[in-house]
């Protein structure tokens, strides 16, 4: 699921791009409104966004300084800008920045559906291969693979393109398959560990910023959460949040899918 942020000045056009799609027929289940670069920050405080769709012409600053500023505290969050006029050195600049389509206004409503389709098809696979490979680290690391050297666990880091740095730290939360209440084929099972992944992402994680799932092996998987989730609130606090996370996630896995889980909380520690 996505979240987008609208940015315009007039508020008549930010309405009518909120209104012309249907946002959650395309998996974004938030749409946010912002008339200027100070709100739009604001909302980025607020929230992460996957996407934003910003007007470049802005009287208080203007949608390639928003942009650019995206780009270096939100690096995920993909830009398609809007603009009244066909100018080579805003397309220039917006191509420079990485912005995924620069259009023309007024955007018909089917051209904006598709770009955005488009859009979500490749933030979709990018986070794909990036889970992939962020669950291969983290096996890595459990089974020593990588030295438990901080400057080589950074240099791999680095290699990966991983979104850790060297000030993070990390929550562990290990979740264990106690059993299951009935008899289950090997396709069952597959499923119902499916089902427990998901459960896992929308109950426990609910879209924090660089926590990732690992998988161990049949009876056990990890979640980390890195520091950054951690940034607007006391750790302890957050410690306190997560336990009840996995309360909830235990109490549904025992009635919805009937599987008894436990959920160890460790204490946060650098990468090494």
């Amino acid at each position: 699921m996505y979240r987008l942020l609208i940015v315009d000045d007039e508020i008549f056009i930010a309405n009518g791009i909120k209104s012309s799609v249907n946002w959650r027929e395309l998996g974004i289940i938030t749409v946010t409104l912002a008339h200027n670069l100070r709100q739009a920050k604001e909302e980025f405080s607020l929230q992460p966004f996957d996407m934003m769709i910003c007007d470049i012409e802005m009287p208080q600053g203007s949608g390639l300084e928003l942009f650019e500023w995206v780009r270096e505290q939100y690096p995920q969050t993909e830009c398609v800008f809007l603009t009244c006029h066909a100018d080579f050195q805003y397309a220039k600049k917006a191509l420079q920045l990485g912005s995924f389509e620069y259009l023309l206004k007024p955007v018909p409503h089917d051209e904006l559906k598709l770009v955005m389709t488009k859009l979500i098809e490749k933030i979709r696979k990018e986070r794909e291969s990036a889970t992939m490979v962020a669950e291969r680290f983290w096996q890595d690391v459990l089974k020593q693979a990588i030295p438990s050297n901080q400057d080589k666990m950074l240099e791999v880091i680095g290699k990966q393109k991983l979104p850790y740095t060297r000030s993070m730290t990390f929550l562990p939360v290990l979740i264990s398959i106690e059993h299951w209440e009935k008899s289950l084929t090997a396709r069952d099972l597959q499923i119902m560990e499916y089902a427990l992944h998901n459960a896992l992402e929308e109950v426990v994680i609910q879209r924090a910023a660089s926590a990732q799932i690992v998988r161990m092996n049949a009876d056990y998987m990890l979640i980390v959460f890195a520091q950054d989730v951690m940034q607007t609130e006391d750790g302890k606090l957050f410690s306190k949040e997560i336990k009840r996370r996995c309360q909830s996630f235990i109490e549904m896995s025992n009635h919805y899918l009937y599987c008894h889980v436990s959920c160890y909380i460790g204490k946060s520690a650098q990468v090494h």
